[in-house]
């Protein structure tokens, strides 16, 4: 079962504060292809670059879920169309307060965390544990893998 929890360390947009989403398996960060402002825009792993498509905001909705809000685009990390398909790239999307959109952060130890959307149960994951520059996060089952592993450091 999933278990909710305050996370430490955790600002939100009202704070003016953000974050860094890291993969554990990569190094990379969690980051909206071509840093595009645009609704449905993909979000893949990329290198720290600095730039503002790479920082986010949790902000607390209900229940011990979270949004997950881009800094550069002001959307949110998004399950689209409410999908429960595994292997569905995840997108940023304008906030409709759909549960596709709130995401808890489970524990995994040692300051890691798994990412699982509220409506699909699915976890935030690294297409095929992937290192590359690019590659694809996708909606997955749970594995336990390094690649559905995240930590945040502060942007």
């Amino acid at each position: 079962s999933i278990t909710t929890f305050v996370i430490p360390n955790v600002t939100t947009s009202a704070t003016g504060s953000y974050s860094q989403i890291v993969n554990r398996n990569s190094g990379q960060v969690l980051d909206v292809v071509g840093a595009s402002k645009a609704a449905g825009a993909l979000v893949d792993q990329y290198t720290n670059n600095g730039g503002t498509d790479q920082q986010w905001s949790l902000v607390a909705v209900s229940g011990g879920y979270y949004t997950i809000v881009n800094r550069n685009s002001g959307l949110l990390l998004d399950d689209p169309g409410y999908t429960k398909t595994t292997g569905t790239q995840i997108d940023q999307w304008n906030d409709t307060s759909g549960n596709n959109q709130w995401w808890n952060l489970v524990s995994a130890g040692n300051g890691y965390y798994y990412i699982v959307n509220q409506y699909s149960g699915l976890y935030v994951d690294v297409s095929g544990a992937s290192t590359a520059n690019g590659a694809s996060v996708i909606l997955w089952t749970y594995a336990g893998g390094y690649n559905q592993q995240w930590s945040l450091s502060a942007a």
